[in-house]
């Protein structure tokens, strides 16, 4: 199986916005799993298509941000998206973040993450990025090993509440 990582064209536009959706349901259910099926509201398919739609093209146009995609044959099959961040006086190197990373599920543990990163150190590497940063849910275990085997390591804890629905008259 020959797996073929590259940056997005204009051309993967509607295969990358299925992705993109994709990516937003797993965030959705992990969000779920973790506040014991709270149910956190989505918008319907098509307003959530929409939002996808602005992110993915707001993503392709802005020359900080740089989409690296994985395809076997001609089937998209994973993603991961990185930006640039700008310097300032509290950092004096060049930072980078991974914003979003996904494979499909049954596209998993085959090494098609580890290319996607080795894609995005090259990216840095050529932009001479000092630190890298991204977010992962607490408890997606997986995704969590897979960051730390490439040396990543927590720094900052964020904490949410779900507060419960008032009743207003």
């Amino acid at each position: 199986m020959e797996i073929k990582v590259r940056l997005a064209e204009k051309e993967d536009f509607r295969k990358l916005l299925n992705l993109f959706i994709k990516v937003n349901d797993f965030h959705h259910k992990l969000a779920d799993e973790f506040y014991h099926n709270a149910k956190l509201k989505k918008g319907s398919a098509k307003e959530r298509k929409l939002s996808e739609s602005k992110e993915l093209v707001e993503s392709l146009k802005n020359k900080n941000t740089k989409i690296f995609v994985a395809f076997i044959k001609k089937k998209l099959v994973g993603f991961m998206t990185v930006s640039l961040l700008k310097m300032n006086a509290n950092c004096k190197y060049q930072r980078s973040r991974i914003e979003d990373s996904f494979v499909l599920e049954k596209f998993r543990n085959k090494k098609i993450s580890s290319l996607l990163l080795n894609e995005a150190f090259s990216f840095f590497n050529s932009k001479n990025v000092k630190l890298v940063s991204l977010d992962v849910s607490s408890n997606n275990i997986p995704a969590i090993k897979f960051y730390e085997k490439f040396g990543f390591h927590e720094e900052l804890k964020t904490m949410e509440l779900i507060l419960p629905t008032s009743k207003s008259s």
